[in-house]
């Protein structure tokens, strides 16, 4: 199994390194609004839409809803995720709102591993108004490794089967402490046009304040931050995520992972909201 999944690593790497489309630089986190912290870092992410090996760690069937406020309207309902899986399947999807377009997202998704390390794939269609966000059917594999309890490392591919679009992930979670009570984490999206020293990125910690419920905190390489807090009961929660600034500039060309009117769906979404049983 190990040696299955560092091929998959390996393949992976190989693949992205052969990219040949640039792509703006503001889609994987436009794609992922949810995630309070990098999916391989802190639990589970969003139940394998964001990387589908998360759903090799999974213990039993979890269900998570999400949804963001517009503003200073806490009855909005315009963006929102519902993510579901059990041990080795899952299905996700999450609705979006960029001006007057709106598009859905869908993610289906298989995975199998260890504890230690764990392999996944998914694929992913769209609807709405997708042809005019140039939103396009994707594969995506994706592989965390767990060596020990110190230590999470996590690599996403996107794949276009549309067009030659590219998009790598890379992330990593440090735990000081060897336990959930802290954990430090880091994560980057690049493509071939695109260095490494100018890849977006963003960076934080989550701490557990009491058992079950942790603070989250990250900040992006355009100095936006954002705060979360995320309680557990079990198998069952409530988490929020409060974005404190968020200001990205519009991309100079359209792409199958950013929307042009990406400049409207980024500006400041006060309050994200997430419920799971």
């Amino acid at each position: 199994m190990k040696q299955r999944s560092l091929l998959l690593a390996c393949v992976l790497l190989v693949l992205l390194s052969q990219s040949v489309v640039a792509q703006s630089s503001e889609s994987y986190y436009s794609r992922n609004y949810f995630l309070l912290a990098p999916a391989s870092a802190f639990e589970e992410g969003l139940v394998g839409f964001s990387n589908p090996a998360n759903l090799a760690f999974l213990k039993t069937w979890e269900s998570r809803f999400h949804w963001s406020t517009d503003g200073t309207d806490a009855t909005s309902f315009n963006n929102w995720g519902f993510y579901s899986g059990a041990p080795g399947l899952g299905f996700g999807m999450q609705r979006q709102n960029f001006g007057s377009l709106k598009v859905t997202d869908y993610r289906i998704s298989t995975a199998f591993g260890s504890q230690g390390m764990a392999l996944g794939l998914s694929y992913g269609w769209s609807s709405g108004d997708w042809r005019a966000l140039d939103r396009e059917r994707l594969f995506v594999a994706g592989t965390i490794i767990r060596p020990f309890r110190f230590l999470s490392l996590g690599l996403t591919g996107n794949f276009s089967l549309q067009s030659k679009q590219r998009e790598g992930v890379a992330e990593v979670g440090i735990r000081p402490l060897g336990s959930d009570i802290l954990t430090l984490f880091a994560d980057a999206a690049w493509t071939k046009d695109i260095q490494m020293t100018d890849a977006p990125w963003s960076a934080g910690a989550a701490l557990q304040v009491l058992p079950g419920i942790h603070f989250v905190g990250r900040v992006f390489e355009n100095e936006s931050f954002t705060a979360g807090l995320s309680i557990n009961f079990g198998h069952s929660g409530i988490a929020g995520n409060l974005t404190l600034m968020r200001i990205r500039t519009m991309p100079s060309t359209v792409t199958p992972f950013a929307p042009a009117d990406c400049v409207r769906a980024c500006s400041p979404r006060p309050l994200a909201k997430a419920v799971a049983t």
